[in-house]
């Protein structure tokens, strides 16, 4: 391999593990699971393009994360791309920036200025808890909020008044996820020898929980797609890229 080439595979790696695409899988499950249980009908131009936004806005929140933890992972974490140096701040930047940007200006575009005024409230989430994590263990319950916004804000911009069913699988996400969160956060406290082997297990459990509620509201064909996410999730996290 020339050294180009190389150069261009350890930046492509940096990037993914930046921006922690293996968990993308959940995030796609978390926004379909508001659509679907909004109680309103909905273009498939409308899922797909909630299905980017969030994302984008997800993988923008981890960029943020690694640029609000530098100092941290300078000292405690230097492999982190940015951290280690595979990745530029400036590049670290963009990607946070840039990501951030394109999902609001996407939704905009989709829905209007007004109807797509929701997601502000996931963006100032995500950036709360990126700010407040390294500094307040409360920040597990930001975590939690993020997470649930990941299904509600969708399932707000399809229709102004999002069904009860919706409302509860945003808040059965948001409670799984604040306890997944906390398990991550203080693992190595916990009995067992910590519970870091079970990460990619208990990450694909959020997209098993969307099938729950998706199989409900769909019967098997819910069931199949939660489960297929879960997999995928599962494959990447545990044998690809961590993202822890």
């Amino acid at each position: 391999m020339n050294p180009s080439t190389a150069t261009a595979t350890t930046t492509c790696r940096a990037v993914v593990t930046l921006l922690r695409l293996s968990n993308l899988p959940t995030v796609g499950t978390n926004v379909l699971t508001g659509v679907i249980l909004a109680g309103s009908a909905w273009q498939p131009g409308d899922l797909s393009t909630l299905i980017i936004a969030i994302a984008s806005l997800y993988c923008s929140g981890m960029a943020f994360n690694d640029l609000f933890d530098l100092r941290h992972d300078c000292k405690h974490n230097p492999l982190r791309p940015v951290a280690s140096g595979a990745l530029s701040l400036q590049l670290a930047r963009a990607w946070a920036f840039g990501l951030a940007l394109f999902a609001l200006a996407l939704l905009v575009w989709r829905f209007g200025a007004v109807r797509a005024s929701p997601a502000l409230a996931l963006c100032a989430a995500i950036l709360a808890y990126d700010a407040w994590h390294k500094k307040t263990a409360w920040s597990v319950l930001l975590m939690g909020l993020c997470r649930a916004l990941a299904v509600l804000v969708p399932a707000a911009l399809v229709t102004l008044s999002p069904a009860p069913a919706a409302i509860f699988a945003a808040a059965g996400q948001g409670t799984y996820v604040l306890i997944l969160t906390a398990i991550g956060r203080w693992r190595s406290q916990l009995p067992f020898g910590g519970w870091t082997g079970l990460m990619p297990a208990l990450l694909a459990g959020i997209s098993l929980l969307d099938g729950v509620f998706l199989g409900w509201a769909m019967g098997l064909s819910g069931w199949l797609i939660g489960g297929a996410a879960a997999l995928l999730t599962w494959i990447l996290n545990h044998q690809w890229v961590s993202g822890d």
